[in-house]
């Protein structure tokens, strides 16, 4: 049943969402972006208008179109199917966390999103006290704000509920690790491992966790499991500072390489592995590095760490030339 008011409404929305998607702060990947402007305004068409007698296949479509719509960046409508969800006799634990995670998530949220977040997740523990996942989502949130104990209170529950959420080991281990407690953080990033899919943060917190601990070579495993997956310069520098540590300069260089062939014109790369090549007595390939970062970035820091190479060559013209244009980048108030 509709009404000519209705029909203007739909209109003016399907006008809308196209403009919505273009607007995206980011790129949505192509499988993903298959979810079209058009699909997204027929699921919240069918979620405005439930009969009272829905049945829950029907709520569980929706839900997971609304994930679907979430994912290729319809923010707002897919809050607002949730929400409309929610206020039938199949609503689940699983989407008052969706709705709090909506708001965590959101990179640029104001405080009052922030307080949303929380009073999301509140409520999915007021009506299911034994939601591992919600008690997940409550120690993130809570480690985001700082409330150590508060969020090793709810890894705690989480890990205690009838069926445990995949990452609540890696939340626990996360919050250990910000009380400082390495080995017994190690223990939990473990079980994390056999206990779920293989992530990178799992990796990542790993591997952290043994730098820390100054077990660089297991380290460097962690973080070669975590490059496997996702193959990003972060993660490069995490495997190149453990072989600093370990004097294996040279290793670390080529690992460098890696960097920089994911992003070529890396300033802060080319600085990083001129670095590594004075501690393994290439002066000469210093300077070029350092060279090649003044060409990307000509900044006073980078003068001066190539004015200490050529002092280290004995070439004090080349180093007080350095420090003069250093100097001068200073006198022009530039950046560094």
């Amino acid at each position: 049943m509709s009404s000519p008011s209705l029909k203007i409404l739909s209109s003016v929305v399907l006008l809308l969402y196209p403009v919505m998607a273009q607007a995206a702060p980011s790129p949505v990947p192509a499988a993903r972006a298959r979810f079209t402007p058009r699909e997204v305004q027929v699921c919240l068409y069918r979620a405005r208008h439930l009969p009272a007698n829905v049945d829950e296949a029907t709520v569980r479509t929706l839900y997971d179109q609304a994930e679907r719509a979430m994912s290729a960046g319809f923010m707002e409508p897919a809050r607002e199917i949730v929400s409309l969800l929610l206020k039938t006799r199949y609503r689940t634990c699983e989407m008052y966390c969706f709705l709090g995670e909506s708001y965590f998530e959101d990179y640029d949220m104001k405080s009052s999103d922030s307080t949303l977040a929380r009073e999301y997740f509140a409520k999915a523990l007021r009506y299911y006290p034994d939601c591992s996942l919600a008690c997940v989502d409550m120690a993130y949130y809570e480690l985001s704000q700082d409330n150590l104990e508060e969020a090793l209170k709810f890894a705690n529950r989480a890990l205690s509920c009838t069926h445990v959420y995949e990452r609540s080991y890696l939340v626990r281990s996360k919050v250990l690790s910000a009380l400082k407690r390495y080995p017994e953080a190690l223990v939990d990033i473990q079980r994390a491992e056999q206990f779920g899919p293989k992530r990178v943060e799992i990796y990542r917190v790993k591997g952290s966790l043994l730098e820390k601990l100054e077990r660089y070579d297991e380290a460097i495993k962690a973080f070669d499991q975590a490059y496997a997956l996702l193959k990003q310069d972060w993660i490069v520098y995490q495997i190149v500072h453990c072989l600093d540590k370990l004097g294996r300069y040279k290793e670390a260089i080529n690992r460098i390489g890696l960097a920089l062939a994911l992003n070529p014109d890396d300033g802060e790369a080319y600085r990083e592995r001129a670095e590594l090549k004075v501690k393994a007595k290439d002066l000469p390939g210093a300077v070029k590095d350092l060279t090649r970062a003044i060409e990307l970035e000509p900044t006073a820091k980078t003068y001066r760490q190539r004015a200490h190479v050529y002092s280290l060559m004995g070439d004090k013209k080349s180093a007080g030339r350095d420090l003069a244009e250093a100097d001068n980048i200073i006198s022009k108030k530039e950046p560094f």
